[in-house]
């Protein structure tokens, strides 16, 4: 049996990630979307090239957190991006839950079939569920907080250990369990 997370749960671990390594949130969620995905923009992040690059840029990220000249998570160009892909990685998150949320409670009118050209687009399935308009906060307050967090950790880890990898690592295994966790 698997325990399904509320959605702002899972917004928030997502978020969380996010604010230690800018992609691995993003990366397990779009991993996480099926390659059977009937709407977009989850039919294009379900494709297999969409999905290999999506994951190389995690992976680059993990890599070049660790080089010297990436420029600090807290100046404001790095941050906002941080925020704006927590925001984005919360979005369709909750967009995945409404899907499956559906999904277990059977198709609506709208989606049973032929009569579906003719109802109004007002019926269809939102664009935008009504849980984002928590989740997608949600997220980028704690990606706001894991990347002041982290910054800090860095600093603390780089000081005990004498250099700046092992508290790298250690934050990459704290974000990667957070995405993974958050998209099971």
């Amino acid at each position: 049996m698997t325990l399904q997370l509320p959605t702002v749960a899972r917004a928030a671990l997502l978020g969380l990630a996010t604010g230690s390594r800018s992609f691995t949130g993003l990366a397990a969620q779009v991993l996480a979307t099926p390659s059977l995905a009937t709407r977009q923009p989850e039919q294009a992040l379900g494709r297999l090239r969409v999905k290999g690059l999506v994951g190389l840029l995690a992976a680059g990220e993990l890599v070049g957190d660790k080089l010297p000249a990436v420029p600090s998570r807290l100046a404001p160009p790095v941050l906002a991006s941080r925020l704006g892909l927590a925001a984005l990685t919360a979005l369709l998150a909750s967009r995945a839950a409404d899907v499956d949320g559906r999904a277990r409670r059977g198709p609506t009118a709208y989606e049973q079939g032929p009569a579906e050209a003719s109802q109004p687009p007002e019926v269809r399935a939102p664009v935008v569920p009504t849980t984002a308009y928590v989740a997608v906060p949600v997220a980028v307050v704690a990606s706001l907080a894991s990347a002041f967090l982290g910054h800090a950790w860095r600093g603390w880890a780089s000081k005990a250990f004498g250099r700046d990898w092992p508290g790298a690592v250690a934050e990459d295994a704290a974000a990667l369990a957070l995405a993974a966790v958050a998209t099971r």
